[in-house]
C-alpha cells in the first residue's frame, strides 16, 4: 500500500480547498417589509447577500424606525439615534441594556457615550458594507428597550 508523504498530502489538500462561498451558496433571504417588527430574529450577515439600496434602506426607517436617522458620513451607509439621558448612570444602565438585546441578536451596534449623559447608537451591517433589516430590526428593538420603565 502507497503512503503519500505528509509534506505531499498537505499541498494536495491545499490546492483542492475551496470556501464554502464557492461551493454554491445558499440563496439570500431577504425579510419582506411586513416580516421587519421588533420581535424578529436577525439573520446571519452571510445569508442576507447584501446590504439594502440606500433609498430602501430610508424608506424602511422612515416607515419602521422614525425615530433613526440616516448618515455615511464615515464610509458606509448607517443609521444611528442620539438620546440625552437623565444622569451618567442611567446612560450606563441603558447602554447596558442595548448591550444584552445585541448579545442575544448577534448584531452588535456602535456604541457612544459622550460628556456625561449622552448616548449615541450606531447601527450598520459592517460585513456587507451598509443597511440591512437586520440593522433596522435593532433599531425597532433599541427603541423597545428605551420605553422600557427604568429599573
Amino acid at each position: 500500500m502507497f503512503v503519500a508523504p505528509a509534506g505531499l498530502a498537505l499541498r494536495a489538500l491545499r490546492a483542492s480547498w475551496r470556501p464554502l462561498a464557492c461551493m454554491g451558496d445558499p440563496p439570500a433571504r431577504r425579510f419582506s417589509a411586513a416580516e421587519i417588527t421588533r420581535d424578529a430574529k436577525c439573520l446571519p450577515c452571510e445569508g442576507i447577500g447584501s446590504a439594502l439600496p440606500v433609498e430602501q434602506a430610508a424608506a424602511l426607517v422612515a416607515e419602521k424606525a422614525p425615530a433613526w436617522s440616516m448618515g455615511g458620513d464615515q464610509g458606509a451607509p448607517r443609521i444611528f439615534r442620539t438620546w440625552k439621558r437623565a444622569s451618567f448612570i442611567d446612560a450606563m444602565q441603558f447602554l447596558n441594556r442595548v448591550a444584552e438585546v445585541a448579545e442575544a441578536e448577534g448584531h452588535h451596534p456602535d456604541l457612544h457615550l459622550t460628556q456625561w449623559n449622552r448616548v449615541r447608537i450606531e447601527f450598520w451591517t459592517h460585513a456587507l458594507g451598509g443597511i440591512t433589516e437586520n440593522d433596522i430590526i435593532m433599531a425597532m428593538k433599541v427603541d423597545a428597550v428605551d420605553a422600557q420603565p427604568k429599573a
